[in-house]
């Protein structure tokens, strides 16, 4: 890792040795079932240490403000999580609202152990069962720089990440057989 003052700058090879580390105190002492990755932040590290477990991924989203814990569209569904160890993932949880949300989510799927990972500790942030290295900075993650430093979009997105609207052009009309 590469730092400054307010920057942390991780290379492609420091994010996959950092899940690797993470992995292995995680197989040391827990037996999950199935990975959950936190969205957006917590889907590339969370895909990688589940790749590296062995096991089923599945992501979910924290709503932005604060709701009462209703089971909407964008958990994982009952019958994927009812009673299975869960292993719930984050990059970095700046306090405990957004893992204490989504482990609540997921014992409420039926979840029978949720423990937490996050890559980072943020100065002052969520205590996890499992965590990286303590960083007082902003993590600048390769995929984030890469896409910050080349400025590439894909074609088609617009820059606030939504795809543009496309007209389907209407089929052709079929012609029907014509009988002799």
């Amino acid at each position: 890792m590469n730092s400054t003052d307010c920057v942390v700058r991780l290379s492609w090879d420091g994010f996959a040795a950092l899940c690797r580390d993470l992995a292995e105190r995680v197989a040391a002492d827990y037996d999950p079932e199935i990975v959950v990755g936190i969205a957006r932040a917590g889907t590339l590290p969370a895909a990688l240490i589940a790749l590296l477990l062995r096991l089923d991924f599945q992501t979910l989203r924290v709503p932005v403000r604060s709701q009462p814990l209703v089971l909407p569209s964008y958990l994982p569904e009952r019958r994927v999580l009812a009673g299975r160890r869960v292993l719930l993932i984050d990059e970095r949880a700046p306090d405990d609202a957004a893992l204490c949300w989504a482990a609540g989510a997921l014992r409420a799927l039926g979840a029978r152990e949720v423990r937490t990972l996050v890559m980072f500790v943020a100065d002052g942030g969520a205590s996890a069962d499992y965590a990286g290295p303590e960083v007082g900075a902003l993590v600048l993650q390769p995929w984030i720089r890469d896409t910050l430093v080349t400025h590439t979009v894909l074609p088609g997105v617009r820059p606030g990440g939504r795809p543009h609207e496309q007209q389907t052009p209407p089929a052709p009309a079929r012609s029907s057989p014509t009988r002799t």
